[in-house]
């Protein structure tokens, strides 16, 4: 039954009887394999707990942009260290349109300004991670308008008392 419990990357020899199965990272847990042996005549059978420790469990590295502007593309890639084939990425909240990718890249459009909170899973196995954050949507950009407001009068370097 080792193709119903085991993940894939198993092999198992009928003529030989040689089991083989290189665990990777997102494998950790225990498995019970049920081995069977017959002569023709009579069977008999062995389970078999295989115990996968010691995983460098996968984490993301990456942080997402604190804020996007209205009707400019948010877009954000995940990145995940060790990365591993066979991850799964999923939207679990986020406003209506944003979309996730198998490759764990993020887009949207936004229209509305707002705080939209982000929630992604990432399945590795039977482990599951992810990453949460609020994204801020702010008003456009407007050009001949400061992105950053101060209240600094015009000409002051901030070397003299009286700014």
């Amino acid at each position: 039954n080792a193709g119903d419990v085991l993940p894939s990357g198993f092999s198992f020899n009928q003529t030989s009887g040689v089991f083989s199965w290189t665990p990777s990272f997102c494998d950790g847990g225990s498995y019970n394999v049920t081995f069977i042996v017959s002569d023709g005549r009579k069977n008999t059978s062995k389970v078999v707990t295989f115990n996968v420790v010691d995983v460098l469990d996968p984490v993301v590295v990456s942080s997402p942009p604190g804020r996007v502007r209205v009707l400019q593309p948010f877009r954000y890639q995940l990145e995940v260290v060790p990365w591993v084939g066979g991850l799964e990425f999923f939207l679990v909240e986020g406003p209506q349109g944003m979309h996730i990718n198998q490759s764990g890249f993020i887009s949207w459009f936004p229209k509305y300004k707002g705080v939209y909170p982000v929630d992604i899973a990432i399945v590795c196995g039977n482990m599951v991670f992810g990453q949460y954050f609020d994204l801020f949507v702010v008003e456009p950009f407007v050009f001949g308008t400061p992105d950053v407001v101060s209240n600094r009068k015009p000409g002051c370097n901030g070397l003299t008392s009286n700014c």
